[in-house]
């Protein structure tokens, strides 16, 4: 009975590691700068931003996005207007046209990508507490950070981090034997 339950439970964590690793190689190809597209059909927007303004916006925002001041716990739509020297309107309204998604789900999301690549890059990372990298990367609470970690990854950062230890073990269980 024993055996049975063991191997049981062995054929359900292979399951999972499996899945894993496939949520861990999605969002992998998903960082990793998609292939030149040819440009689309200009579509008719309705938009309030003169169109120079909007190239500021988005040249800042590039910018912004290239730094870490979004892992600010403080970071908000009226304070990064006013470190744009633009209105909360006009930032709000490219944010939402070429990001497609609102101010908070942009940060959110930039947010989680930053400590995603800390946690592969950075071994130490794998070791700190979930409030510890929710407070390093922005969030206010660890159960906001996992809450949004989850929605943006499909899995939990517990999960995540369990996975890629795994990883790294069987990578230097492979560099090990050869």
């Amino acid at each position: 009975m024993v055996l049975v339950l063991w191997g049981y439970l062995a054929f359900r964590y292979r399951i999972k590691a499996k899945q894993y690793e496939n949520y861990i190689e999605y969002f992998e190809k998903k960082q990793k700068p998609a292939a030149i597209t040819p440009p689309k059909e200009e579509v008719v927007k309705h938009s309030t931003v003169p169109k120079e303004t909007e190239e500021k916006i988005l040249e800042k925002l590039n910018t912004f996005e290239n730094s870490i001041e979004f892992t600010k716990q403080d970071m908000s739509l009226s304070l990064l207007a006013l470190q744009f020297e633009t209105n909360t309107k006009y930032l709000s309204e490219v944010v939402n046209f070429h990001k497609q998604k609102n101010f908070n789900a942009y940060i959110n999301e930039l947010r989680i990508n930053y400590i995603i690549e800390k946690l592969k890059k950075d071994p130490a990372y794998l070791q700190y507490k979930i409030s510890y990298l929710a407070q390093d990367s922005g969030f206010t609470s660890h159960s906001l950070f996992a809450t949004v970690f989850k929605s943006v990854t499909g899995i939990p950062p517990t999960a995540f981090i369990t996975i890629l230890k795994d990883k790294k073990e069987r990578i230097g269980t492979k560099q090990s034997k050869n």
